[in-house]
This record gives C-alpha cells, structure tokens and sequence, in this order.
C-alpha cells in the first residue's frame, strides 16, 4: 500500500507524486479534476488551488531551470504590488521604446518559422481605448492574430523542451487558466527554452501589460496599443 500510486497520477514524474502525498488536500483535487482532464498531464485548475499564496506551489519547479520560471510567475502574480502600483503613464518616447523591444522580440520569432517581420520604421503607432478597438477592428481578423499564432508555434516547436525532457512545459495550460494570454505564459515559460545572449521576447509585451497596455499589430503600417 505504501507504494500504491493513483491511476490518475501514474504520468506524473516521482518528483511531483511525492510532493502531493505530503499534500493531501491538493492530492485530492488533481486526482478529481485529472478524472474529467485525462488527457492532460497537469489539471487545467493547478494553480487556483494555490491562488491564495503561489509560493506553495514553488516547489513543483524542480527541474532545470524550474527556479527561473517559477520568478516569473510570481513576479506577474505572486507579489502584493500589482500592476496598479507602477506608474501606468509612459510618455511618448518610453512607449516607443517598449514598442520598438516588442517589435523585435516579435522579429525574432517570426523568423524562426521564415514569416514576414516587421520594421518599426514604417509604422505608425496609435493609441485607442478598449471601446474604440472594438469599434473599429475584429481582433481575430488582423495581422495580430497569425503574428500571435506563428509565435507560438515558433515557442512550442524551436524554443520550449517537450513535456518528457521537462515536466514544467507541461503547465501551459494550467498557465493559461490562469492568464488567459500566450504571450504572458510564454513570458514565463522562457527560461526552460532560453537562448543565450537572447532576452526575453515577450519582456517588453509584459511591460506594456503591466501598465495597461495591449499593443496590436493590425498590419506592416500601423500598430495600436490599446488602453
């Protein structure tokens, strides 16, 4: 009996089983929800059931480069200073500049999958409420939208390691839960897949998100940052 294992845990490494028998309320939980989410590794709800300190769930980062994750995540969702506690307002020069990082974070996946980049340059940059984006714009029916598509497969297929080399990859959906955005997962997920003398290309995306900000690429002539 002291080695029996859950069906529904059976393709967790050992490193995570032992971590939920010392865990039996959480134990619980993913054995429940992994009942209905078979086919994934990690429950879709994984991190609501840390949601009132994510410091408890640090200890599941405990692979290569686990630690370097787990900062990311708990520096988006961890701490007490949220995001409106920055100074939200950048004047026009620090917009640009975030924006120009963006772009090229953005170039740098794209050409990973030999997709057209984009140069700043010929770029007109505009400022649009929520309101006024909606009006004027189908979120699905602009360049944004394959942008936003190639770069993922770009993280998924060149950049991040398979679930088997590194169990932490297999929390992209439990991050989406929790995110509801790609780019802010893949702004977490970096490090397992991180190149040197590369920063993160969705560092900038994450600033502008941290004020407020959503930058849209509607095509090669104009880029609106929603507020």
């Amino acid at each position: 009996m002291g080695n029996f294992i859950e069906e529904e845990l059976r393709d967790l490494p050992q490193e995570w089983i032992e971590l939920l028998n010392q865990m039996p309320k959480i134990k619980e939980q993913i054995v429940r929800d992994k009942k209905v989410n078979k086919y994934e590794m990690i429950s879709p709800y994984f991190f609501s059931y840390f949601m009132d300190d994510y410091k408890l769930c640090e200890s599941f980062f405990c692979f290569e480069r686990g630690k370097e994750v787990f900062n990311n995540l708990f520096e988006l969702y961890g701490k007490s200073e949220t995001a409106e506690s920055i100074v939200k307002d950048l004047n026009e020069d620090e917009l640009k500049k975030l924006i120009i990082k963006h772009i090229n974070g953005i170039n740098y996946l794209l050409k990973m999958k030999d997709e057209k980049t984009y140069d700043i340059r010929n770029m007109e940059i505009r400022e649009l409420t929520g309101e006024q984006f909606e009006d004027d714009y189908d979120a699905n029916d602009i360049e944004d939208s394959d942008i936003r598509d190639s770069c993922n497969e770009a993280m998924i297929y060149d950049v991040l390691p398979k679930d088997d080399e590194n169990p932490i990859a297999a929390f992209d959906e439990a991050l989406y839960e929790l995110t509801l955005d790609y780019n802010i997962i893949y702004y977490i997920l970096w490090p397992l897949g991180k190149i040197d003398d590369v920063d993160n290309p969705y560092k900038s995306y994450v600033e502008l998100w941290k004020r407020g900000l959503k930058p849209y690429i509607i095509d090669e002539n104009l880029l609106v940052v929603v507020r």
